[in-house]
């Protein structure tokens, strides 16, 4: 019903759209809509993202380094997707997925929070994406990744840090 009221607005795709663990559900709503589905960055654990592709539950897998094991399981997330004909969408963390997506050799769109709104704003002090017709121009060149954490942000926050600990990856950036 959900899909029906939103499909004149032509969405890339809708996600996460039942509660985690259940592929068939995911595997309904896909049969049942004209919109694209896109689910299995953060839904349930490693074997997550093979179960929706069994259940042709997804027009996109949604994929998280973070939540798929790192590169390495990112790779091999990658390769059961493309071995199923399923385009494949990072989760969030634009500045990881990004470079990784790149070193991948794989074209694919990145969630990336709007700054300023709330969406991801422990990233809204870091690099911002240039698109120029369309896409997305290659971030600037560094050691690594980059920078993938905005310190004064974090200092901002109010934590429980009982072992100073921020305190003294404050002092390590600061030397």
């Amino acid at each position: 019903a959900f899909e029906k009221r939103v499909r004149h607005l032509s969405l890339g795709w809708i996600e996460d759209l039942v509660p985690p663990g259940d592929p068939h559900a995911v595997a309904a709503v896909r049969t049942g809509g004209m919109t694209p589905v896109a689910m299995g960055d953060e839904q349930g654990g490693s074997y997550y993202p093979q179960s929706l592709l069994d259940a042709h539950a997804v027009d996109f897998l949604r994929v998280d380094a973070t939540t798929n094991g790192g590169l390495t399981g990112l790779r091999k997330v990658v390769a059961q997707a493309r071995a199923a004909g399923v385009a494949i969408a990072p989760h969030m963390f634009p500045h990881t997925h990004a470079r990784l997506m790149s070193a991948l050799g794989i074209d694919a769109p990145v969630e990336w929070g709007v700054p300023g709104t709330g969406v991801h704003p422990m990233d809204d002090g870091l690099e911002r994406p240039v698109i120029e017709n369309g896409l997305m121009k290659p971030m600037s060149n560094g050691v690594g990744f980059g920078q993938l954490v905005d310190l004064p942000w974090i200092l901002q926050q109010e934590i429980d840090d009982p072992s100073g600990l921020v305190h003294d990856v404050e002092s390590v950036v600061a030397s």
